[in-house]
């Protein structure tokens, strides 16, 4: 039986999004589905990066600014998280929805690696970026 890959989704990803990620035939979680709508818009970014991290989600968002945030940074180092981001989120629903059918084989290919690291969803390839986890 395949494994079922899980996918948390940070707040800059869309309902539809992870609706239509689903229907692809990944287990998704949003914010608003684990903390509830109003306090899932509130948590801080290093709690769900640590929780999400921790219960073997990929992590996957729009911010590429998190690999440059100090404390969001040594969270994705410490709980050893994988995170596959859109370089900018000025990118339609459908091509969202696009880069992760048309890479599900390279996603199901890097759930493998332990992390941590950032991968950029690009309209090519998944390309893995720097994550500077000396500097803390």
């Amino acid at each position: 039986m395949p494994v079922v890959l899980k996918l948390f989704c940070d707040r800059s990803i869309s309902w539809r999004i992870a609706d239509a990620i689903r229907d692809l035939g990944f287990e998704v979680q949003t914010l608003a589905e684990r903390y509830g709508e109003q306090p899932g818009q509130l948590v801080a970014d290093v709690r769900w990066i640590a929780e999400a991290a921790r219960d073997g989600y990929l992590l996957l968002g729009a911010d590429a600014r998190v690999r440059h945030n100090p404390a969001e940074r040594q969270m994705l180092c410490l709980s050893a998280a994988r995170y596959l981001v859109y370089p900018n989120n000025n990118i339609s629903t459908a091509e969202k929805i696009g880069r992760i059918r048309d890479h599900r084989a390279a996603i199901e290919a890097v759930a493998a690696e332990p992390g941590p690291w950032v991968r950029h969803l690009t309209a090519r390839e998944l390309t893995l970026v720097a994550l500077d986890c000396g500097s803390e």
